[in-house]
């Protein structure tokens, strides 16, 4: 039975649902492996129709259904950290994190060599 035989569910609202799927669960991310190990989801893999290789970059205009949600998301993961606490485990630009943390080590370590030197 194909898809289009359905009838309920439009196929390009489907396929748009399988490609935001796999943008945000992406078969080689080994968090999404982990997860759907831990949820022992055994029809996961219904989810991927082909390969989620994607040949050119994805764009948010190319999306009619899931558009704004796609954009909620996009601001939400490019805003940075509310808390202190959460800058140790944001991780998504490294360079930027690295340079953070050095720098708050060179703070202290400067502090407490001021302090020793008093």
């Amino acid at each position: 039975m194909k898809r289009s035989d359905i009838g309920i569910i439009p196929d390009q609202v489907i396929d748009e649902t399988i490609l935001t799927l796999n943008l945000l669960f992406p078969d080689w991310d080994t968090d999404t492996i982990k997860f759907f190990k831990k949820k022992k989801n055994k029809h996961h893999h219904i989810l991927i129709a082909e390969p989620a290789y994607y040949p050119a970059p994805i764009r948010l205009n190319e999306f009619s259904f899931w558009r704004d949600r796609l954009h909620e998301l996009y601001v939400e993961f490019n805003s940075p950290p509310p808390a202190w606490k959460q800058l140790w485990k944001d991780r998504r630009n490294p360079l930027q994190w690295y340079t953070f943390w050095f720098a708050i080590l060179t703070l202290g370590l400067v502090t407490i060599l001021e302090l020793l030197h008093l």
